[in-house]
């Protein structure tokens, strides 16, 4: 239970990360830049995934 509750601690802090950063970006007329964001965000997410399972083979055509 107590690793649960740690690994819901962690997740909780890193959304409220990314909600302050985009509340930083919203007051600073920087919205423009979030779609940018968005997309390194997925990209990275792509490049984690296909490092560590064995889909790197397919993932690998797309850039």
């Amino acid at each position: 239970m107590n690793l649960i509750t740690k690994n819901i601690n962690i997740i909780k802090h890193r959304l409220i990360i990314i909600g302050e950063l985009f509340s930083f970006l919203w007051s600073r007329k920087l919205w423009w830049i979030t779609p940018i964001i968005f997309i390194l965000l997925i990209l990275m997410e792509i490049i984690l995934f296909g490092q560590t399972t064995g889909l790197a083979a397919f993932i690998y055509p797309l850039f």
